[in-house]
C-alpha cells in the first residue's frame, strides 16, 4: 500500500489527470493507494482572508511564508512581516470536473506559494471511477470539518485491478 495523505493529491503542481495515470501505470495488480483530498459542499465559499480563513491563524501564515521564502531564498519572517500586503489568493481550475482551485500567490513576484484544490465528494469518486477503470475504489468516506461545516476531508482507498 502507498499513501499520499495531507491534501497532497489537491496541492500537485501539475494536474490530478497526468498524477493518476501515472500511478496507475506503476501499480501492480493487487497494489493499493490510499489517499485523501479536501471536500467542499455546495455552500462553500473560500475566502482565506476572512475570520477563520486559511489566513487567519500565525499557524498558516507561517506555514504559507516559509514555503514562498524557500522559493524566493529569502527569510520566512521577512514574507511573514509583509503577509497582509504581499500575499494574494486568486481562483484557478482543476482538472477534476466539479473541483475547485485556489492558487496563494506573492503579489509582488507573482510566483505561486501554494496551490489548494477541494473537490465535490461524489464527482470526484465518480471521476476516479469513470476514467481509471483499473483504479477500483474500494473504500470511500468523506468526513465534515465541525468548524467549516461545508468543507471536509475525503479518505479513499484505491486498489489496482487487472
Amino acid at each position: 500500500m502507498y499513501s499520499l495523505l495531507g491534501n497532497t493529491f489537491g496541492n500537485l503542481d501539475r494536474n490530478e489527470t497526468t498524477f493518476l495515470a501515472g500511478v496507475a501505470a506503476k501499480l501492480r495488480p493487487g497494489d493499493e493507494l490510499l489517499l485523501d483530498a479536501s471536500t467542499f459542499g455546495n455552500d462553500a465559499e473560500f475566502d482565506p482572508f476572512k475570520p477563520g480563513g486559511m489566513f487567519a491563524t500565525e499557524v498558516r501564515r507561517r506555514f504559507i511564508s516559509q514555503g514562498l521564502a524557500r522559493q524566493l531564498g529569502v527569510s520566512t519572517d521577512s514574507i511573514f512581516a509583509e503577509f497582509d500586503s504581499r500575499i494574494g489568493a486568486k481562483k484557478g481550475a482543476s482538472h477534476v470536473p466539479g473541483g475547485a482551485e485556489n492558487d496563494i500567490f506573492d503579489r509582488k513576484t507573482k510566483r505561486v506559494a501554494l496551490r489548494v484544490r477541494y473537490y465535490r465528494y461524489e464527482e470526484l469518486c465518480g471521476w476516479i471511477e469513470k476514467r481509471y477503470p483499473k483504479l477500483k475504489i474500494v473504500y470511500k468516506q468523506n468526513y465534515l470539518f465541525e468548524d467549516w461545516p461545508n468543507f471536509g476531508v475525503a479518505l479513499l482507498r484505491l486498489r489496482r485491478e487487472k
